[in-house]
């Protein structure tokens, strides 16, 4: 009779739907599977060249000490690229990892830490910009360790990246302006210790702006931490306002570096 076809076929069609609910269902958990894994890669080309900037990082100290300031320029050079390299390849060829993003910024973190110890030592950095920039990175990593500990699974290792307490590091756009800053900074110290170029004047205005872009992001990452989560409630109450000012300043300052990042993007793009 034509409604048992008609039966027959609803019923094939109700299956089919079934099966196909099963088989996004499956694809989804594979698709959230592989990024998993890509996250917790640990070994990659991005990280190896990041390990081999870390690497590095102790014969550029030294060739500095020594007062070979042009081999320095030359592996701090290098190191800078790296520093884009492996960004680069990570976000073209889909290499981002959770372990890259905390390698990433300690390798720059030590980068900039040795270089400010060194030019300090030998007296090409004053005292005060070298106790700003190693006091708000040694803030960065103590409180990336805190968080760390504070939202872990207690049943995984502190370094494990696979539990649900692993987060990504995301250095805000102010941050990454502070750093190609202070690394050019530190090259063109050398370059005036090697060749007197730039002369002294300019470089000492470099070393104001660099003072306070530090500050500046420093205070953005203090500030957002303790409003976000709630931390440190006797002292956020101590820094709020004086907190709340410096980052009100800090948002005019990132304005103009965003449009100029839009406008580059642009005429990249025709």
């Amino acid at each position: 009779p034509p409604g048992d076809g008609e039966t027959e076929q609803k019923q094939q069609e109700r299956e089919a739907k079934k099966v196909a609910r099963i088989l996004k269902q499956k694809l989804k958990v594979d698709m959230e599977t592989a990024r998993s894994l890509d996250r917790q890669q640990v070994v990659n080309v991005p990280n190896v060249i990041t390990a081999a900037r870390i690497l590095a990082t102790p014969y550029l100290s030294y060739l500095i000490i020594q007062g070979d300031h042009v081999s320095a320029i030359g592996l701090l050079a290098v190191a800078g690229i790296s520093d884009w390299l492996d960004g680069y390849i990570a976000r073209t060829f889909h290499q981002e990892s959770v372990v890259g993003s905390f390698l990433d910024p300690f390798a720059d973190k030590l980068l900039i830490g040795t270089l400010s110890l060194s030019m300090m030592w030998t007296g090409l950095l004053p005292l005060p910009l070298a106790a700003l920039i190693l006091g708000r990175d040694g803030m960065l990593i103590g409180g990336t360790l805190y968080h760390r500990l504070k939202t872990k699974d207690e049943s995984s290792g502190f370094f494990d990246t696979k539990d649900s307490g692993a987060f990504q590091v995301k250095p805000s756009l102010l941050s990454k302006v502070n750093t190609a800053l202070q690394l050019s900074a530190f090259g063109l110290t050398l370059t005036n210790a090697a060749w007197q170029l730039p002369p002294d004047p300019a470089l000492h205005v470099l070393f104001g702006v660099v003072g306070t872009t530090t500050f500046l992001s420093g205070s953005e990452y203090l500030w957002g931490y303790i409003y976000k989560t709630g931390a440190f409630k006797p002292l956020r109450k101590v820094v709020e306002k004086p907190l709340r000012k410096v980052v009100e300043k800090t948002e005019a300052v990132k304005r103009p570096i965003k449009e100029v990042v839009e406008r580059t993007k642009e005429r990249l793009k025709k």
